[in-house]
């Protein structure tokens, strides 16, 4: 929805009335331009700017799209044959052609920090764990709130994130982007807002599923496929170095 170069051209402030629309469509909604103003504790002019950075002509058009954007389905349903019919695509030349430029990138670095929240911060965990196993010194980042403010020149970013539109990790993103550090994430869309931020995108189609009680109830076995297959290309690529 907003590219990299669009989310850099943001002010602070801006980003602050960014990171407060993803995570609270539905309200943002129902707002008008000085609620919305208020609740962010900033300016109508700063409210209109971002909108109008967002991509939208009018604040109508914004609130519109609030309200109509395609919601996430509340009923849970398992399909095993939709996830092993994702797995099969995953099969295919585009997926090695991401995973190998995913792998040179990763090669290059001393350090890899996989991040990511609630179920996602589960796999990033594993995630770590897996490139450690192969020789890659890895950690996992599942709190977001860390200092970030020095960090090692050659490391690298993966993020595991189903919906791509986590406020948290996008409230971080812009310190990986200004240190210029290389981000990867893991997600079910290239159309999502982390994805847009990030340098590579490894996606996969598998339902973004809730229960009605809002807990992520989306499958995660296309994410471990994808670390596991990294992790696996990035041991080849260093062993023959």
């Amino acid at each position: 929805m907003i590219s990299k170069k669009q989310f850099e051209s943001l002010q602070p402030k801006e980003k602050n009335v960014f990171t407060y629309i993803m995570a609270n469509k539905d309200m943002a909604g129902y707002m008008n331009v000085r609620e919305l103003a208020q609740v962010c504790d900033v300016s109508t002019a700063t409210v209109l700017r971002c909108v109008h950075k967002m991509g939208f002509d009018s604040y109508h058009a914004f609130k519109y799209w609030c309200h109509h954007e395609e919601k996430d389905e509340k009923k849970f349903s398992y399909h095993k044959q939709r996830i092993i019919s994702c797995l099969r695509k995953m099969d295919s030349e585009l997926y090695q052609e991401r995973l190998e430029e995913a792998a040179s990138i990763i090669c290059e670095c001393e350090l890899v920090l996989f991040m990511g929240i609630g179920n996602s911060g589960g796999i990033a965990s594993y995630g770590a764990r897996c490139f450690s196993n192969k020789g890659m010194f890895s950690l996992c980042m599942d709190d977001p709130f860390y200092n970030f403010s020095r960090m090692p020149k050659k490391m690298a970013i993966i993020i595991c994130s189903v919906s791509g539109e986590t406020p948290e990790i996008i409230r971080r993103l812009d310190t990986f982007i200004e240190a210029k550090i290389p981000m990867i994430c893991i997600t079910k869309s290239y159309e999502s807002t982390i994805a847009q931020l990030c340098d590579l995108t490894l996606a996969y189609e598998v339902e973004f599923q809730r229960n009605k009680d809002s807990f992520d109830m989306s499958s995660q076995i296309p994410t471990v496929l994808l670390i596991e297959e990294l992790a696996h290309m990035i041991y080849e690529k260093r062993t023959e170095m």
